[in-house]
């Protein structure tokens, strides 16, 4: 048996930012915390939880370490203090000296500062394409078909791909766009008119009192003229619709695998299984929002800033490791640009959804936009190559960069009210 605690007791004086990321992925990820380990990497639990003192000196300990060990340590502290843990000693007291130092931290964050060398992409500066409203563009004489399957699962990254082929005069040779599966719930709504639909949906909406937070394209600096990619219907003739639970879903796989193109761009439905892989002979062309291998997992937008000062995106052959695939393209961009005055009257409204709508909106907008222009740069080099499967690529050390899990909101909250200023 391997014991947590003494093992990082016996880290006492020396940094291991390994054993400290495993520790960060228990907490952030599996959410529960043992007393011992069947394995050396804290794998296989023996079911007992932490003491109250046990995760006293867990918390002691990583923010002894946060110097070395960044920012991830403050977001695995925070979610701690949050009460992510499943199995929480029922008597557990956040250590008040922690809390303090969570306080000071987050008080004094600040983004850190960008060298004058690097060449950081202007978003607004890529939008220039003529809206082409209710037209089938594989009208257009003057496009050519790329040997790529489109997979539109995300519905604003899946418009700010097709944009991107449409920008560069290019049609992917087939398009599958993936729906939500109904329950039978829903599909005895579909039964009903749209106009009963909506009624009944704002009825059990005020019962619950449920107000639905939506990201807002209004939030950002008209220069960017976003509503040009996301208010265009931009429809290929070769579109095939497919219900589905995920990306693993036997039928969409078997859409894929049916459907023309040599690669396949993948736009989300979660995480893809090797059995998923091994299923489909087409190289997956994935866009990770933040640069690999030093930024790996989730909402690497906000880690990419909070790290580097600025976003980016790597393009990649995808593989079934996190983020973890042959490095294609990649993108560095400026910070977003914001509409004061709509922020200033969303403030007004709605004060405690301020930080969440604008969350939603990086991410339903201002990133997708950053991953189609990264998608471009590969376009480029296809379109040089004839190559579509298989690109140069550099590969990925698998033993540098970090993977980083989703960011507490408060931790969050302090790094886009440091963008909106």
């Amino acid at each position: 048996m391997f014991s947590l605690i003494d093992t990082l007791k016996n880290e006492s004086g020396q940094v291991n930012i390994e054993l400290i990321d495993r520790v960060c992925f228990l907490i952030d990820v599996k959410k529960q915390l043992f007393e011992s380990y069947y394995d050396s990497n804290f794998k296989s639990g023996n079911g007992i939880p932490l003491s109250t003192d046990q995760l006293e000196f867990l918390c002691l300990y990583l923010r002894d370490n946060y110097p070395s060990a960044g920012c991830k340590v403050l977001n695995t502290l925070l979610k701690i203090e949050s009460g992510i843990l499943k199995n929480m000693p029922v008597n557990f007291v956040f250590p008040s000296e922690v809390c303090e130092f969570l306080e000071t931290q987050l008080s004094e964050l600040q983004l850190p500062s960008i060298k004058n060398n690097l060449n950081l992409v202007e978003i607004g500066d890529w939008v220039n394409l003529t809206k082409r409203k209710d037209k089938l563009l594989d009208d257009v004489p003057d496009f050519k078909q790329i040997d790529i399957l489109l997979v539109k699962w995300n519905e604003t990254l899946g418009s700010a791909y097709s944009y991107s082929f449409i920008k560069n005069k290019l049609r992917p040779l087939s398009v599958i766009t993936a729906k939500p599966k109904q329950g039978w719930k829903g599909k005895v709504l579909n039964i009903l008119p749209v106009f009963t639909r909506k009624l009944l949906y704002k009825i059990l909406r005020k019962s619950i009192n449920e107000k639905p937070l939506n990201s807002c394209i209004d939030v950002f600096d008209q220069s960017y003229q976003l509503h040009e990619i996301f208010n265009s219907k931009i429809v290929f003739k070769n579109n095939k619709v497919v219900r589905a639970i995920n990306i693993n879903d036997p039928k969409i796989i078997n859409a894929m695998s049916n459907a023309f193109g040599s690669a396949l761009l993948f736009s989300g439905g979660g995480i893809v299984r090797q059995k998923t892989f091994d299923s489909i002979s087409k190289k997956f062309i994935h866009v990770h929002p933040g640069l690999l291998p030093s930024v790996r997992g989730a909402d690497c937008f906000f880690w990419s800033v909070l790290l580097d000062g600025f976003p980016s995106c790597t393009a990649m052959y995808q593989n079934a490791g996190i983020d973890t695939g042959e490095i294609i393209h990649e993108e560095r961009f400026k910070l977003p640009k914001f509409n004061q005055g709509y922020i200033e009257k969303l403030n007004i409204q709605s004060p405690e959804n301020l930080y969440e709508i604008i969350y939603r909106s990086i991410l339903d907008y201002y990133d997708p936009v950053m991953r189609a222009m990264t998608f471009e740069g590969v376009l480029k080099k296809i379109k040089e190559t004839q190559i579509v499967d298989d690109l140069e690529v550099r590969k990925q050390v698998q033993n540098e960069g970090r993977n980083y899990h989703f960011m507490h909101e408060r931790l969050r909250n302090r790094l886009i009210e440091l963008l909106i200023k």
